[in-house]
């Protein structure tokens, strides 16, 4: 036995044992490992250049110490923890009362809407529309609307949001609060911001305290959601809850860099969700940090990530990675491929467990 392993070392040491050294084979794994690691971080560093920090409005973050307990969290900037979401710090104005909404848009005092109709690139900027029992702004027919920089909240009128018909193409919904109100109206509204048009696009959002779900789009063409702070869906009894839900054909859909909380409420449901009801191709989860709390027993969603393919559709090309996620809160972090309508080869790579620093299984 003892010749056997003088032989064996004497081999691997001059390089003759399978033709390699066992020394050169280490050192060059190591150098392997090495390389990898300084690709992957350079990787990140570009990525992190797209961050939303740069763009982001002034104030104070909404929860700047949310990851200081985590051994894991995001090497790029995170929506609400190192920049701010929401309306910069502004005097907002009465929509009803200051006479001054743009030309293209009313005030409708029966519905509680504030309508845009055929009123092509308007802009609704600095506005409080949770004044009055909270209205909802209703888009008709005019393509390019940008609502910005102001304050939602359901009230009496049981109204939030933001809604568009299939004339109202590449809507932007950006640097808004969104505050469902919770226990107090909690079934009034299913979904903050509804689009039959082509193309969405939704940044830098604070989005809390909902009924159900955060972005309902039915028109197709582009998905753009980056840089915003959504917590705790899930306040209307028998509601299911989601961060999104596409329906018709999408192209390279992003979902990038949102900060998702959620704790235990009276419905669940799933996180991101990319169900094809026509055509997905293409979508992009990544960056995103993820947040379930459990409350005791009871879990906050049932999965993080979901993505399904209905009956005759297609959903090909989902890639979700470099997500950060704690998943105390949910049955897991993935929906299972053996689950109901699961989609083809998606793609799960480089996503961690936040509080445990390890990186999921990835699949392919």
């Amino acid at each position: 036995m003892i010749a056997r392993v003088l032989v064996y070392w004497t081999l691997a040491l001059f390089g003759l044992w399978s033709g390699t050294s066992l020394f050169s084979s280490r050192a060059d794994q190591r150098d392997q490992s090495e390389s990898q690691l300084k690709t992957t971080a350079a990787a990140d560093n570009f990525a992190c250049t797209e961050d939303g920090s740069l763009g982001a409005p002034s104030g104070a973050p909404q929860h700047p110490r949310l990851l200081i307990f985590y051994l894991k969290s995001s090497p790029c900037a995170v929506a609400g923890v190192n920049y701010a979401v929401g309306y910069s710090n502004i005097a907002l104005q009465d929509p009803i009362e200051c006479h001054c909404l743009p030309s293209g848009a009313s005030i409708d005092l029966i519905n509680h809407f504030i309508r845009v109709t055929e009123a092509p690139a308007l802009t609704l900027n600095g506005f409080d529309f949770s004044l009055h029992g909270g209205y909802l702004v209703y888009c008709d027919r005019s393509p390019n609307l940008t609502v910005s920089n102001s304050k939602f909240a359901a009230g009496e009128n049981g109204l939030l949001g933001v809604m568009g018909n299939s004339g109202c193409a590449d809507l932007t919904v950006t640097n808004n609060v969104f505050d469902g109100m919770g226990h107090l109206y909690p079934c009034g509204i299913g979904t903050v911001i509804t689009t039959a048009g082509n193309g969405i696009t939704l940044r830098y959002n604070w989005i809390k305290n909902f009924s159900q779900h955060v972005l309902e789009a039915n028109g197709g063409g582009k998905v753009i959601y980056r840089y915003n702070v959504v917590e705790d869906g899930g306040w209307c009894p028998g509601a299911h809850l989601n961060y999104t839900q596409l329906q018709g054909d999408y192209h390279s859909p992003i979902i990038a860099f949102n900060t998702f909380i959620q704790n235990v409420q009276v419905a669940g449901g799933e996180g991101i969700r990319l169900s094809a009801t026509s055509k997905i191709v293409n979508a992009l989860v990544e960056f995103n940090t993820m947040i379930s709390v459990p409350s005791g027993l009871k879990k906050a969603l049932s999965y993080m990530i979901a993505c399904h393919q209905q009956p005759n559709a297609t959903n090909v090309g989902f890639v979700a990675k470099n997500n950060y996620l704690d998943i105390r809160g949910a049955y897991g972090a993935i929906y299972p491929s053996g689950g109901s309508y699961p989609c083809p080869k998606p793609t799960y790579t480089r996503n961690f467990n936040m509080t445990t620093g390890i990186a999921l299984r990835e699949q392919q």
